[in-house]
C-alpha cells in the first residue's frame, strides 16, 4: 500500500542567517499542503518578537505570506542573486556539498539523499503488510528515553571514530539532526505520510558493530534514497482526529519553548 503526501507536495526549505548579539535566526522549514501549511521556526535562542515556535496558517493567508516570505528570504546574503520562481527552483539554489571546500571527506556527498535533498525529506511510503500486526506496546518513559539516549550517543561515537574532518563532522551533523526533525510532522499528522518507520532500514541495526565491539566500516548497502520503501505502521495509538491535532501542537510547542528556554540559559550562564 503506498502513501503520498497531500497534493500539491511541495515543500521547500531555506537558509537564513539573520545575525544580532541576541538573536540567532538559523532555520525555517515550509511544508505545504491542500489546506494549510505548517511554518516550523528553530530559534536559538528564541527572537523576543515570537511567542511560539510552530504556526498553522490557511490557505487563504498562505497566498498573502507565502510571497512576503519568499521577498524575506532572498532579500538575506544566502540568496544574492536574482531569483525567477518561473525557471529557478529554490531547491536547486542549495551548492552541492561534494567536495566541498575541497575536502575529500565530502567526496559523493550529495550521493546519498541527493543534492537538491540535504535533509532527507521522504515524499513517499510503501507500506509493507505484516504477517503479525505491530502494535504498539505502552512501557515506562525511562525506558524509552534510555534507548533513544543510546542513539544519541551511537551517532556520536559513528562521528567522531568515522569522520575526521571537523567541517564534515559538522554538516553531516546537522543532517541528522535535519532528517531526524521531519519526524515531528509525521507526528502531528500534518506531513500527509503515517507514522511508522522502515523496517528496511531498522533491520541494519545489527551490522553497526564487528565481533570485538568496534564500528564496522562495511557498506550496509542502502542510499537516503530508499527510506520510506518498507514501512511499518504500529496500530494502537490514541489518536483522536478531533483533539489530537491541537493537543499534540500545543504539547510539541511547550517542549521547543522548554529546548529554548534551556539553550539560553545554557549558552549564556
Amino acid at each position: 500500500m503506498k502513501s503520498r503526501r497531500l497534493s500539491p507536495p511541495d515543500w521547500f526549505t531555506l537558509k537564513l542567517s539573520n545575525r544580532s548579539p541576541s538573536e540567532h535566526l538559523s532555520f525555517f522549514h515550509l511544508s505545504f499542503f491542500t489546506e494549510s501549511f505548517t511554518l516550523h521556526i528553530n530559534c536559538s535562542p528564541l527572537p523576543s518578537q515570537l511567542t511560539s515556535t510552530s504556526f498553522t496558517l490557511t490557505a487563504m493567508f498562505a497566498k498573502i505570506a507565502l510571497p512576503l516570505l519568499t521577498l524575506s528570504a532572498l532579500s538575506g546574503s544566502t540568496f544574492a542573486a536574482p531569483f525567477n520562481p518561473k525557471t529557478q527552483s529554490l531547491a536547486r539554489r542549495y551548492p552541492s556539498f561534494d567536495n566541498w571546500g575541497g575536502l575529500s571527506s565530502f567526496s559523493n556527498f550529495d550521493n546519498f539523499y541527493g543534492v537538491d535533498n540535504f535533509s532527507g525529506v521522504v515524499s513517499d511510503q510503501v507500506v509493507v503488510e505484516q504477517q503479525e500486526e505491530v502494535v504498539c506496546q505502552a512501557v515506562s518513559i525511562e525506558i524509552v528515553q534510555q534507548k533513544l539516549l543510546v542513539l544519541q550517543e551511537m551517532a556520536k561515537q559513528i562521528i567522531t571514530e568515522q569522520v575526521c574532518d571537523v567541517e564534515t563532522q559538522t554538516v553531516v551533523f546537522q543532517q541528522f539532526l535535519s532528517s531526524s526533525s521531519h519526524f515531528s510532522s509525521d507526528l502531528l499528522h500534518t506531513s500527509g505520510l503515517q507514522v511508522g518507520y522502515d523496517s528496511g532500514i531498522v533491520s541494519h541495526y545489527g551490522s553497526f558493530y564487528n565481533a570485538d565491539g568496534t564500528l564496522s566500516t562495511s557498506d550496509l548497502g542502502f542510499s537516503g534514497s530508499d527510506v520510506g520503501k518498507s514501512v511499518v505502521i504500529p496500530s494502537g495509538s490514541n489518536w483522536n482526529i478531533a483533539t489530537s491535532p491541537t493537543s499534540c501542537l500545543s504539547f510539541s510547542d511547550r517542549s521547543t519553548e522548554q529546548t529554548s528556554f534551556v539553550r539560553k540559559f545554557s549558552d549564556n550562564p
